[in-house]
């Protein structure tokens, strides 16, 4: 397994190689892109409070790669390859219909959407200790696969567009941020506990933290159209 992962990254890697080579007089130049009219956005509040909420959202989602595999094996009996069919169930629902999804939300105000996409996650994770093991199992993936995909590219459409040409590098890599110390804080809180309370308050506590989380985000609607 990880020689073939090996083996494929290599080769993603000459693959990129060869179709995005460039030398430095290729690069363009957007004559709109007026550093002048760049922000900071470590002093725009309500993106502040955007990224606080994206990352409490992440760390319940990366519960889906660590501590949700440990409780179906553990608590369901399911073996490995039954886990990553459910794994494989998530990429499966995104393919077919996360354009569709979005398509049919674009006129709904998207930060209500992003809240509901969060609800969504959490509640499917709070699903997981209802039982029978693998209706509960598929309904978990389901509820939260649907989640993923109301937040994820919504928040990225809201962050892009909040942050403005000039500086779409400095707020994307910030949003970028608030993922990467999420995959790291995330599993660390959810495995101690689900190790020193127990699974189901661990589930049950994600489920009550998508409901603030879904008030949060539809509160910040009007913030984060306000100017910079």
């Amino acid at each position: 397994l990880f020689v073939g992962d090996a083996l494929t990254c290599w080769a993603a890697a000459v693959m990129l190689l060869l179709t995005f080579r460039t030398t430095p007089g290729d690069r363009p130049h957007l004559d709109d892109d007026d550093p002048s009219q760049a922000g900071s956005p470590w002093r725009d509040k309500p993106f502040l409070l955007l990224l606080l909420l994206v990352f409490l959202l992440a760390m319940a989602f990366f519960q889906v790669w660590s501590t949700m595999p440990l409780y179906l094996r553990t608590s369901y009996g399911l073996s490995e390859s039954a886990i990553g069919s459910l794994l494989a169930l998530n990429a499966l629902l995104i393919v077919l219909f996360e354009m569709l999804l979005i398509r049919a939300v674009e006129q709904a105000d998207r930060m209500r959407m992003v809240g509901l996409g969060a609800l969504c996650v959490c509640i499917g994770l709070a699903l997981l200790p209802l039982g029978p093991a693998i209706i509960a199992a598929v309904g978990s993936m389901v509820v939260l696969t649907v989640g993923e995909m109301l937040s994820m590219p919504i928040t990225n459409t809201v962050v892009a567009e909040r942050a403005g040409k000039a500086s779409t590098g400095r707020y994307m890599g910030a949003y970028t941020l608030a993922f990467s110390a999420a995959f790291v804080v995330g599993p660390v809180a959810g495995s101690a506990v689900y190790q020193h309370l127990s699974p189901e308050t661990l589930w049950y506590g994600i489920g009550a933290t998508g409901v603030v989380l879904a008030t949060a985000f539809a509160a910040l609607s009007k913030p984060l159209r306000s100017p910079r």
